[in-house]
């Protein structure tokens, strides 16, 4: 895979044939802090200044990136959905950020 800092990162894949081949990809953390930086100003940009966390979730849990923005297992998406609350959102912030982002 790669480093969280990294600009690309290379994927380990098997073919139909069961040959291995490496497929250079983009680092999906620093993609997530970019959308995170993005929706955060676009949101503030019309009056809405909020927290805002993501998550790169690997699918085949085999990844050797550790980082806060990772997730790995079922458990620790619970965790993020159930536990982490700092932030609650009024309706009336739920209603203007959907209208902002539609």
């Amino acid at each position: 895979m790669g480093n969280e800092d990294d600009q690309y990162w290379n994927k380990y894949k098997i073919s139909r044939g069961n040959k291995e081949y490496i497929k250079e990809i983009r680092n999906p953390i620093k993609q997530l802090k970019r959308e995170i930086y993005l929706l955060k100003e676009y949101l503030k940009y019309y009056g809405v200044d909020l927290w805002i966390e993501g998550y790169v979730l690997f699918v085949n849990m085999n990844s050797p990136v550790e980082s806060e923005y990772t997730v790995n297992d079922k458990s620790e998406i619970d965790d993020i959905l159930h536990l982490r609350r700092n932030q609650v959102l009024t309706k009336n912030q739920i209603e203007k950020i959907i209208s902002i982002l539609k």
